[in-house]
């Protein structure tokens, strides 16, 4: 009886070689995408930076109460974008919107919203709101609550619904 004969390739190195090219082309698209193509795309803004991805992160845990007081801004001194100047006008314009100049006569809601809508990022409305607190001696969430209507209330909150913290 004969043994059956067992055919044996042996390998003349081609699927190394495939191993090998399939590991260059994964290293090549690798540092194409993360060289090249993702730096673009930030700076494009279709993607998200290490920085904008903080800042959602932070984002979620951000209150009306901390934005319209000075909390956030104590946090980050270093990322408001105002001058003092532009605070200290936005500020007053909040206060006498109040008073409508008039002494109570009428009341200015929209120069209260526009005053928060200007400032650009939440930071900086909380900065309005610490200039807010030293210059007249009280807090922007009470004095604006003194005064707004709730349709007032839900632009405000849209605003810093969709704004960026930094």
């Amino acid at each position: 009886m004969a043994l059956p004969q067992i055919n044996v390739k042996t390998d003349s190195g081609t699927s190394t070689q495939y191993i090998v090219y399939g590991v260059v082309a994964v290293a090549v698209l690798a540092v194409a995408y993360f060289g090249i193509i993702k730096p673009i795309l930030n700076n494009l803004g279709l993607t998200k930076d290490a920085n904008d991805r903080e800042a959602d992160d932070v984002k979620e845990d951000v209150t009306r109460t901390q934005v319209l007081s000075d909390i956030l801004y104590n946090a980050n001194k270093n990322k408001a974008t105002i001058s003092s100047a532009k605070a200290n006008t936005l500020a007053l314009q909040i206060y006498n919107a109040k008073w409508g100049g008039w002494g109570g006569l009428s009341d200015k809601e929209e120069m209260a919203v526009g005053a928060i809508t200007q400032a650009g990022s939440l930071v900086n409305v909380s900065y309005i709101a610490s200039v807010f607190q030293q210059v007249y001696k009280k807090n922007l969430e009470s004095y604006l609550d003194s005064f707004l209507e709730s349709e007032n209330w839900i632009t405000i909150d849209a605003y810093l619904k969709r704004t960026k913290n930094f």
